[in-house]
C-alpha cells in the first residue's frame, strides 16, 4: 500500500471511529463533531464518504456494526445444538445482549432509525439481515413446541434491550447503571421470562 493510500485508510478509519465515539455522546450528531473527534478536516469526511449519511453507511457495512456468527458462537454454551428451540432462542438472545453491550454505537444507531434517510436505512437493514441470517444458522430447525414468531419476538426484545442499554437505565425513574451490570440483568430477565422455572413446592 502506498503512503498516500495508507494515509487515506487511516483517515477513513479515524472518521468511522469518530462517528462511533460521537454516537454515544449527548447532543446532535453532526459532521463537524465527528471530524473534530477524528482529528481531521471536515472536508475529508465529505471527500471520502460524501457526508454524514455516507459515513453511517460505511459503519453499517463494517464488521463493527453487528456481531458475527463466530462472535455469537463464542458466547453460546458448548451444548447449544442439543437444547430445545426455546432454550436455543434464549441463549442466542443472551449472546446478542452481551454483544450489543460491547457495541454502544450500534445501540445508538438502532435507537435513531427513525432519523435516517432511505439509503442509510437500506444499508442498516442489510447489516441486520446478515446478522439475522447468522443467528438462524445457530437456532437450527424450527420446533413446533416453540409457538412464537421468532423474528418478531427477536425484534421486539432487541428493541427494548436497545432502549435499556442505550439510556443505561432499567426504568424511566432510575439513574444510570453500569452497562455490564445492565446486560447481565437483561440476560437473566430474558431467561426467566422465556424459560420460567417451576414454582418451588410449598414447605
Amino acid at each position: 500500500m502506498s503512503g498516500k493510500s495508507s494515509q487515506q485508510d487511516r483517515t477513513r478509519k479515524a472518521l468511522i471511529a469518530g462517528l462511533a465515539a460521537e454516537l454515544v455522546r449527548p447532543g446532535r450528531l453532526t459532521a463537524e463533531r465527528v471530524a473534530l473527534r477524528a482529528g481531521v478536516n471536515k472536508a475529508l469526511l465529505y471527500r471520502y464518504f460524501g457526508g454524514l449519511s455516507g459515513l453511517i453507511i460505511a459503519f453499517a457495512e463494517s464488521d463493527d456494526f453487528m456481531p458475527s456468527a463466530a462472535e455469537l458462537r463464542a458466547l453460546l454454551p458448548a451444548d447449544i445444538g442439543t437444547r430445545s428451540a426455546r432454550e436455543r432462542f434464549v441463549a442466542c438472545l443472551q449472546a446478542y445482549i452481551r454483544a450489543l453491550a460491547g457495541r454502544p454505537a450500534t445501540v445508538q444507531i438502532l435507537l435513531r432509525l427513525h432519523l435516517f434517510d432511505d439509503e442509510v436505512i437500506a444499508a442498516l437493514q442489510a447489516g441486520r439481515a446478515r446478522a439475522i441470517a447468522e443467528i438462524r444458522t445457530i437456532l437450527g430447525a424450527a420446533d413446533a413446541t416453540f409457538r412464537v414468531d421468532v423474528e418478531l419476538s427477536f425484534t421486539l426484545l432487541v428493541g427494548g434491550i436497545s432502549q435499556i442499554l442505550g439510556h443505561r437505565r432499567d426504568s424511566w425513574t432510575a439513574g444510570e447503571r453500569d452497562r455490564d451490570e445492565l446486560a447481565q440483568r437483561l440476560s437473566e430477565t430474558v431467561a426467566a421470562l422465556l424459560c420460567p422455572q417451576p414454582d418451588a413446592p410449598a414447605a
